[in-house]
């Protein structure tokens, strides 16, 4: 069973050859007292750091919860596309304004700048004005829907609705999500910090890979 998952799991396979790695040093020609009895060397691995768990803009804070469909990402709980670029552009007009940080118990925080971050891949940010008018048009859309959705989300307002709405569209269901597609990233010290977004649910996702030139 341990052979088979190691086929199909390339994560543990990983830490299998980290071990093998570790224990398989040469055995000494005089033998001592825990080679006879057959006992091997087991040399004790450093524990694993703590992840990252909380992603900070200015003063308000995310959790980061991983995804099981892609192993890679973790999603930024609570945060969407329109804030985020939203906020970003206050960072641009006033620099340092928002900063970016990401928080782990016991190790150093990644901090950044939010309007340091670029657009990544074929992303292009929309202007206000296109904004502006693609909300209005959803605003006039959702009216349709607010003497039902009023019931389910009293309180929260169109953009409330309209997620409420997603969620009811698709209950029952359970299928996997898009991959979500990278829109901003920057390079953070001593890493590589890429936001990805779903444009399905415009859910932020966030990646953080350690620089492999050297210096990180």
């Amino acid at each position: 069973m341990i052979e088979e998952h190691l086929r199909s799991c390339h994560h543990c396979a990983r830490e299998v050859d980290l071990i093998r790695e570790i224990v398989s040093e040469p055995e000494p020609e005089d033998k001592g007292l825990i080679d006879r009895l057959g006992i091997r060397k087991i040399v004790p691995l450093r524990p694993r750091r703590a992840p990252y768990n909380r992603f900070w803009l200015g003063d308000k804070g995310y959790s980061l919860a991983p995804m099981n469909e892609y192993r890679d990402l973790m999603e930024v709980e609570g945060l969407y596309l329109p804030e985020l670029l939203e906020l970003r552009r206050e960072d641009r007009n006033d620099p340092g304004s928002v900063p970016v940080a990401l928080e782990a118990q016991g190790r150093q925080p990644i901090v950044a700048s939010l309007s340091s971050f670029e657009a990544a891949g074929d992303f292009r940010e929309p202007s206000e004005d296109m904004e502006s008018t693609g909300a209005k048009v959803a605003d006039e859309e959702l009216r349709f829907f607010a003497p039902v959705l009023g019931t389910v989300c009293p309180s929260s307002g169109l953009l409330g609705m309209a997620r409420n709405l997603r969620v009811l569209s698709g209950k029952g269901r359970r299928k996997k999500r898009p991959k979500p597609k990278l829109v901003l990233k920057c390079r953070a010290k001593d890493n590589d910090l890429e936001l990805y977004h779903n444009e399905e649910s415009d859910e932020i996702f966030l990646n953080i890979q350690a620089r492999k030139d050297g210096k990180g």
